[in-house]
C-alpha cells in the first residue's frame, strides 16, 4: 500500500506529463495557425495585404505575422 506522499508524487508526475503534452500540442497548433495565416497572405494581392495588416508591403506583412507568432511562443 502506498503512502499518501507516494500517491501525491505519482499524481504530480502524471500532471507534469499532461502539462508537457499540452505545451507540445500548443506549440504545434501555433505553428499550424502561422502557416495558415501565411498561406492566406500569399493568396492576397499586395494592396489587400497592406490594408489588412496596415503595412507598406506584403513582405512587411509576412514579417509582422512571423514576429507575432514568435512573441506568442
Amino acid at each position: 500500500m502506498k503512502t499518501i506522499l507516494e500517491r501525491i508524487l505519482v499524481e504530480s508526475e502524471i500532471l507534469d506529463r499532461e502539462q508537457e503534452g499540452f505545451e507540445a500540442y500548443k506549440v504545434e497548433q501555433e505553428q499550424r495557425d502561422m502557416k495558415a495565416e501565411l498561406a492566406e497572405l500569399d493568396a492576397m494581392g499586395e494592396e489587400e495585404a497592406c490594408l489588412l495588416y496596415n503595412v507598406d508591403s506584403k513582405a512587411e506583412a509576412r514579417l509582422y505575422i512571423i514576429e507575432s507568432y514568435q512573441d506568442i511562443a
